[in-house]
């Protein structure tokens, strides 16, 4: 149960503070190799590499990364791969180098194909949507995104639902405010903190990228005095911006 615990706060964790997610993630590769679970202590590795890509240790992260997706194939631990591949995949989108991300959500979305549990992973449709888009194949990108929209509605997966909608309208500046409302809001259903930080970032990179400067100025600017606005309508304390 302990180990289990740790696997979930480490999850967590990583979203929030990667210093607290090395220490959970440490304390699982130990307790899940005291317990012999060569699974999850390999799990934990690959983890921790994702952390020190988070820390800023780029060299450590490719290194444990790479060993504990070797780890896992051996091991036929099919999830870990996928999700291992996609973040890879993340990584050479926000590199520049979506084509070769893309290589990686192809590998991903192949093994995923083989489990019945793992058939439609939202996370490496988002990431390939998102290269898509970069490399100019739009209508492809349209049908993969709205696809994948449908899957996280049925799955009741608002934060996904968030991602998918802004990333729907990148390519078409003029629905991109209005989508960036409906990703605020399903954000906050999902209690995505993070994605609503990052929704009014997302839309002022499209709307610099076509052309529109000014109003991605505004959009900067705007953010913080909403969150600001929203804050003080809950009653929740305020800190200085």
């Amino acid at each position: 149960m302990r180990l289990r615990t740790l696997i979930i706060k480490g999850e967590t964790d990583q979203d929030l503070d990667p210093s607290l997610a090395e220490q959970s993630w440490t304390e699982a590769l130990n307790l899940a190799e005291k317990l012999g679970e060569a699974g999850w202590a390999n799990r934990a590795r690959g983890e921790l590499g994702l952390v020190a890509f988070l820390l800023g240790d780029i060299n450590n992260a490719v290194i444990r990364l790479g060993q504990a997706m070797k780890v896992a194939e051996s091991m036929r631990d099919t999830a870990s791969l996928v999700r291992w591949l996609t973040l890879f995949g993340h990584g050479y989108v926000e590199l520049g180098r979506a084509e070769q991300g893309l290589e990686y959500y192809d590998r991903a979305l192949k093994l995923a194909s083989t489990v019945r549990e793992l058939q439609f992973p939202l996370m490496t449709h988002l990431g390939k949507g998102d290269a898509l888009v970069r490399l100019g194949r739009l209508d492809e990108a349209e049908n993969l995104l709205d696809e994948a929209l449908r899957a996280a509605a049925s799955e009741g997966a608002f934060g996904y639902q968030a991602e998918f909608n802004l990333e729907k309208g990148s390519d078409r500046p003029g629905e991109c405010r209005a989508r960036s409302h409906t990703r605020d809001g399903l954000a906050r259903k999902a209690g995505g903190n993070r994605i609503v930080a990052q929704t009014p970032l997302e839309l002022a990179r499209i709307q610099r990228g076509s052309g529109q400067a000014g109003e991605a100025i505004r959009t900067l600017h705007a953010g913080p005095q909403e969150r600001l606005r929203m804050r003080r309508h809950r009653g929740a304390p305020t800190l200085p911006v």
